[in-house]
């Protein structure tokens, strides 16, 4: 079994439950990994290897054959890449007349199916998908013409953000249902009796209720880099770029943070707290922001497992621009307008930075 951590490590589990590292795609906070496949043989010059996505950097990468496994970078680009899915031969046995499921994650939440018919004859060949729902996004095939790997839109693209992704199973027949066996009742002959009864008086103890604790809520906001948080500066706190758009006097963010922190402390944030939160949009970000809005601005980001943490050194507030939506491919962007507090503690001065057109 082939698995694969967010970070960029790829590992082997043998038969015993062994895992063993075999290759580092990238340093850690420098890519996403998303869903691997190990695709056939025959399939151009990186067949039979393992290709990974990488959301992060919008791009596919590949881990050789052993025993070097080597990483090849950038294979194919594709933007926010979610999973790599091998299109079986044939494509289905069991599945009746649906072959693809393709979940999406934003409310309103679907499970996609696309029909067998739609796969008939592209056994071998490779299905992208992406999480992102801006326009040149897309579900994806790819094949090889004998020279090179040609990708082309599987559309119509399901709509919104998607997740996970499988082609049915193809090799679980339809269960045959077992008979299960009739009890057969014996009735037992029950002796009656006359018994006097002497009433004994029970007295019922009063319940002492049980105080219910209410959990302390947690704070929200977006974040900024530290050296973006220059009065008249256009930043970005929302987006699937967020760790590269935003700059950190502590070094460069992970890649997983989208720019949204959902528990802050204390609540609601203030500076010298600190704020945690989940990776990509599973933070929740609002539906949408207001014209204007107070920010945190962070100088240290780190992630411990699942759980992304930085500190509150300073909180601005930033004019919106529009275009926000709560996905990563919709970029919340604004322009920095005052600062609201800053932390006693000695930080690095900000770094003012030119304002870029967005591309």
């Amino acid at each position: 079994m082939i698995v694969t951590c967010r970070e960029g490590s790829v590992f082997r589990v043998n038969g015993a439950g062994t895992a063993t590292q075999i290759a580092s795609i990238f340093p850690p906070g420098t890519g996403e990994i998303e869903g691997p496949a190990v695709v056939p043989t025959p399939f151009g010059p990186h067949g039979g290897e393992i290709w990974v996505a990488d959301e992060a950097n919008g791009a596919i990468h590949t881990v050789g054959l052993p025993p070097t496994y080597t990483v090849t970078q950038n294979v194919l680009s594709h933007p926010e890449a979610e999973g790599v899915y091998v299109i079986p031969n044939p494509p289905c046995t069991f599945c009746g007349n649906w072959a693809f499921a393709l979940a999406q994650q934003q409310p309103p939440q679907f499970v996609w199916l696309y029909p067998i018919s739609d796969f008939v004859g592209l056994g071998g060949n490779v299905i992208l998908t992406s999480e992102s729902q801006v326009d040149f996004a897309d579900t994806s095939l790819v094949s090889f013409n004998g020279t090179q790997y040609v990708k082309t839109s599987f559309g119509p693209r399901v709509p919104f953000i998607n997740e996970g992704a499988s082609f049915v199973d193809c090799a679980v027949p339809t269960a045959t249902p077992t008979t299960t066996p009739t009890a057969t009742f014996t009735p037992t002959a029950t002796a009656t009796a006359t018994a006097t009864t002497t009433a004994t008086a029970t007295a019922t103890p009063t319940p002492t209720p049980t105080p219910t604790v209410t959990p302390t809520t947690c704070g929200t906001a977006f974040v900024i880099g530290d050296l973006d948080a220059v009065v008249g500066n256009h930043v970005t706190f929302w987006g699937a770029q967020w760790w590269r758009r935003n700059h950190l006097s502590g070094g460069t963010a992970p890649a997983s943070f989208k720019g949204f922190a959902n528990c802050t402390n204390p609540n609601p944030p203030n500076c010298g707290g600190t704020w945690q939160s989940d990776p990509g949009n599973s933070s929740h970000p609002p539906d949408t922001v207001p014209a204007d809005m107070t920010v945190i601005v962070s100088s240290s980001i780190t992630k411990s497992g699942s759980i992304e943490s930085g500190d509150i050194p300073m909180m601005v507030t930033i004019h919106t621009d529009p275009g926000y939506e709560p996905n990563p491919g919709h970029e919340g962007t604004g322009t920095v307008t005052a600062v609201i507090c800053q932390s006693a503690r000695p930080q690095r001065p900000p770094v003012a930075r030119p304002t870029l057109s967005p591309r």
